[in-house]
């Protein structure tokens, strides 16, 4: 319940909540690989476009 309250109160857009997605589920994936654990596509773009994002801002 707290964990929900957490995130409605934060202002995250759905791209940075599947780029954090993609960082969870990336470490799962490599820890276990099982490919239930593997990141799923929109993910990965995401988290692409963050690191992109991040590079042109610094």
């Amino acid at each position: 319940m707290a964990l929900r309250q957490t995130f409605e109160n934060t202002d995250w857009s759905e791209e940075i909540a599947l780029a954090h997605h993609h960082v969870v589920t990336k470490a799962l994936f490599d820890t276990y690989g099982t490919p239930a654990y593997a990141p799923p596509r929109r993910a990965i773009v995401a988290s692409n476009r963050e690191h992109s994002d991040a590079k042109e801002r610094g």
